[in-house]
């Protein structure tokens, strides 16, 4: 999208973030001995043989190993690699700094827990001086040197939910932006799988119905969504 006219009303305007591995890249951030290194992030003990891998650092993505596989497996393909565990007030602090600066750009915005947040830019003063990408690359630029993220995918649009979607298909460190006529095609060929917020429960029920595309959902309608999925209906 163009910089607005300051004499006319500006549009609606939102941006999502998404820090993929998040655990993993909090935990880098702060440990200097980590960075640049290949390691996993468990939940569990680190010397249990059942942990599974909750977030991998960027190297331990170029090297092939992905979130849910068994450690034992990953140690076994390459003996040095670190397994550190989970340091959710690590994570906390992360989130507190993300806070600090996305505020800068706009009072009304949250940054969830697990590190991805929405920033509401409508009728903001950037959103007259700047583009869509020009804001967006700013703000990555900050988080990447003030805290030291190393991959932030970021998605803008006139939509909430359309910004989502946009940072998640943007992982793991790129940026998307979307013209406000191509939104409705765009949000109807999104798969399901990418919505925000739904229980485990709708989830395997949009399975069970063979719905895959947003704009399966589209099509049903308000009074069939509630009819099949209760209250989680009038959220889809």
């Amino acid at each position: 999208m163009q910089t607005f006219d300051p004499q006319s009303p500006p549009e609606s305007l939102y941006l999502a973030l998404d820090i993929d591995q998040f655990p993993a890249q909090a935990i880098s951030a702060y440990t200097p001995s980590l960075q640049n290194r290949p390691f996993v992030v468990v939940r569990q003990n680190t010397d249990s043989h059942k942990s599974g891998i909750w977030a991998c650092s960027t190297r331990a993505k170029a090297i092939g190993l992905k979130q849910g596989m068994s450690v034992r497996v990953a140690q076994k393909r390459h003996p040095s690699l670190e397994v550190v565990p989970r340091d959710e007030a690590l994570e906390k602090t992360v989130c507190q700094e993300l806070s600090w600066i996305v505020c800068h750009y706009s009072p009304e915005y949250e940054v969830r827990e697990r590190g991805d947040g929405l920033v509401n830019l409508s009728e903001t003063p950037v959103q007259r001086h700047m583009t869509d990408g020009q804001i967006a690359e700013e703000m990555k630029r900050e988080i990447h040197y003030k805290i030291g993220l190393e991959e932030v995918a970021i998605g803008v649009s006139q939509s909430r939910l359309l910004a989502r979607l946009l940072a998640k298909t943007a992982r793991p460190d790129g940026i998307q932006t979307c013209e406000t006529e191509a939104e409705e095609i765009d949000l109807t060929e999104f798969s399901t799988r990418m919505m925000p917020d739904l229980s485990g429960q709708c989830r395997e029920k949009l399975k069970k119905y063979g719905i895959k595309r947003i704009g399966q959902i589209q099509r049903l309608g308000k009074d069939a969504l509630v009819a099949r999925f209760g209250k989680e209906g009038e959220k889809l």
